[in-house]
């Protein structure tokens, strides 16, 4: 409610008529829950609003759109607490006043962006041709729809490279808008932008359809993809400009349909003849940013991880594309591809390179600084014992712990005290509603003085829990995502049962006891590896989605799940992880950059330096499924992996 009385209270100062407190008392109603009472307030700031400036006032009509604007932005975000109804019909009470105040826009093209801006300030969204939304239902009429048209295009052509051709297709490819604008966009045809714009419109429209033969009788997606290149080709070569929207559309990535290899190796393939061709790739339109996209295309590819020839070859060509630049990125791409090839050390080489060079800091968000091979990981002659990040230097103690029945697992997980009192008891009681015997493990970095009103929530909850601190070795949050990795070793020597180290801040969805068994006969330490490309039915998005391996190795896994057998095995792998995390730790403690990413670093090395080994049996978590996150494996030839990540291939053997 501040920032609401921070901007009423601005509204308030430039237009002195309106007094301020009204929209004070406006959010403070809706706080209450009084809505009805607020929309009635919000109804006599409306009326208090002229509502036909003279015809010659432009300026005066430019002021009070921007205001109109700003006041609707204001209101719907007090109103998310009441009925959607009431939110739709202060808006339409809004539009009645737009309506009334437009006549005093000329239809000059200066003129007609004013109307562009307050659409896309009154609707409250982000893209510039949001307005069409509004358009489309026709509230200003075909002619202002016409008008809008011819603006787009207009600024399409002026700023070529810009976001305004995705934006025009994405108004266009909704079913209901798209035929209504197909026919109003027919006195337009000859203007070969639009019709490129719709032909995009009906491409991404059958992605979002699943995919089925085109409406427009134009065939399978495969083939609407041909049309599309050979449309945005000159001399039979590919512009680059009209292909690169088809890397933002994401659904041609990711989801499952028929011909969906085909279709994507079209456009792939097209991306390397338009952005690679000997020649062109220093042109200054194939940016860094643009090769990185094109690399990440190629790895959306089942063929790129199934067929040697095919990835060796797509490779050299990014390699080629990356010839000759000396930037911090180019760098970090070449070591990544070095570890699509399996050569570690070198990657190692290229990423210490890319850090040296990033004297500006540009890529501290990156993983590359934090990278050690695999080679490196030491198992055997630990020095854990003598590091600063040892248990008896950060004086690891248990503080408490409940009787625990049976001998199933333990779910484990470490915060620090203030996202422990955030996340500590929406985790235990996800967990315990769907398993309620299981017991939890929190391993608290800090001092439990401010968490006495968690500790209690979490006994009046009703399941067994257990509690140990440290005083962090490093305050700093990588350190605080890594500590479980430092400490399992003593987790597993304290329960003597298998472990499931998760995040802090995940609800489960479902019973871990279900997921046990699978786990037990799949190996010993299990982490989710995106190794191959699999088929996953998305619990948020409702479809299925293909997942792929990852083009950067700090990614190829995710440490969000780890479970570990409570054997010989598991427990020698966590005394070796527990050295290489201390080890790791000591080496970037100095770091410029956040170190983000250096758990799924150490976790990497560490699982392919295992595989290697052959010292306990490693599975990946995305073949048997996990009891929370927002992946669902499916059943059938679909579910099943297909290719396999160079250097992961250990893995599947």
């Amino acid at each position: 409610m501040d920032s609401i009385r921070a901007e009423a209270a601005k509204l308030g100062d430039e237009h002195p008529k309106i007094a301020k407190v009204k929209e004070c008392e406006a959010s403070l109603l809706v706080a209450l829950g009084q809505n009805d009472d607020a929309i009635a307030v919000f109804n006599d700031l409306l009326a208090k609003l002229p509502r036909k400036p003279r015809r010659k006032r432009v300026k005066a009509a430019k002021k009070k759109l921007v205001y109109l604007a700003r006041l609707l932005n204001i209101f719907e975000t007090i109103l998310r607490a009441g009925e959607r109804s009431q939110r739709a019909a202060v808006k339409q009470q809004l539009l009645g006043v737009v309506q009334a105040n437009l006549p005093v826009v000329s239809k000059s093209l200066e003129e007609m962006r004013l109307r562009v801006g307050f659409m896309k300030l009154g609707m409250g969204r982000d893209h510039t041709i949001n307005f069409l939304d509004a358009q489309a239902k026709g509230p200003f009429g075909d002619e202002a729809a016409m008008e809008a048209l011819k603006l787009a295009i207009e600024q399409f052509i002026s700023d070529p490279h810009g976001s305004l051709y995705e934006s025009i297709a994405g108004r266009l490819n909704r079913k209901r808008q798209a035929k209504w604008w197909s026919l109003r966009a027919k006195p337009l045809s000859e203007t070969w932008l639009l019709g490129n714009a719709i032909l995009h419109a009906y491409f991404t429209r059958e992605t979002a359809k699943g995919l089925r033969p085109a409406d427009l009788r134009t065939g399978t997606m495969a083939q609407v993809t041909q049309t599309y290149i050979a449309k945005a080709s000159i001399f039979g070569r590919p512009r680059l400009s009209r292909l690169v929207p088809l890397i933002g559309e994401e659904t041609i990535w990711s989801d499952v349909y028929d011909g969906a290899e085909e279709t994507k190796r079209l456009i792939t393939d097209a991306l390397f003849n338009a952005a690679f061709t000997k020649g062109r790739a220093q042109d200054a339109e194939v940016t860094e940013d643009l090769r990185l996209k094109i690399a990440r295309c190629a790895t959306c590819l089942q063929g790129f991880w199934q067929q040697a020839d095919l990835r060796e070859d797509l490779l050299g060509r990014l390699e080629e594309a990356w010839s000759g630049i000396d930037t911090p990125r180019a760098f970090v791409v070449r070591g990544q591809i070095a570890v699509v090839r399996n050569e570690h050390d070198r990657a190692e080489q290229l990423f210490m390179t890319a850090e040296e060079r990033d004297t500006r800091q540009g890529l501290t968000g990156s993983g590359h600084s934090t990278f050690i091979s695999p080679d490196r990981v030491k198992l055997r002659d630990f020095g854990i014992d003598n590091s600063p990040f040892s248990a008896d230097a950060c004086k690891f103690e248990l503080k408490f712990a409940d009787e625990a029945d049976g001998d199933g697992p333990v779910a484990v997980t470490s915060a620090d005290p203030i996202y422990f009192r955030r996340y500590a008891v929406p985790y235990a009681t996800s967990l315990w509603a769907l398993a309620p015997r299981m017991p939890i493990h929190f391993h608290v970095l800090g001092d439990l003085g401010n968490v006495e009103n968690t500790l209690v929530a979490l006994g009046e909850a009703g399941g067994a829990f257990s509690i140990s601190t440290e005083t962090p070795a490093v305050s700093k949050p990588y350190y605080y995502a890594t500590a479980r990795f430092l400490r399992a070793a003593e987790f597993m020597r304290l329960f003597k049962r298998p472990l499931i180290l998760t995040d802090i801040d995940i609800v489960f969805r479902d019973d871990p006891a279900r997921y046990v068994p699978r786990w037990i006969e799949a190996g010993d330490v299990g982490v989710r590896f995106f190794d191959a490309v699999r088929a996953r039915w998305s619990v948020s998005r409702k479809r299925l989605l293909y997942r792929y391996p990852k083009f950067e190795p700090w990614r190829m896994l995710n440490a969000g799940c780890v479970y570990l057998k409570a054997n010989t095995q598991a427990k020698s792998f966590l005394d070796v992880l527990a050295n290489h995390t201390s080890e790791a730790m000591a080496r970037f403690a100095d770091n410029r950059g956040s170190n983000w990413w250096i758990d799924q670093n150490i976790l990497y090395a560490v699982f392919v330096a295992t595989m290697r080994q052959g010292s306990a049996k490693v599975f990946s978590l995305e073949n048997t499924g996990i009891p929370f996150g927002g992946y669902v494996p499916v059943e059938g030839d679909l579910g099943r992996s297909a290719g396999t990540h160079p250097a992961l291939a250990l893995l599947q053997a």
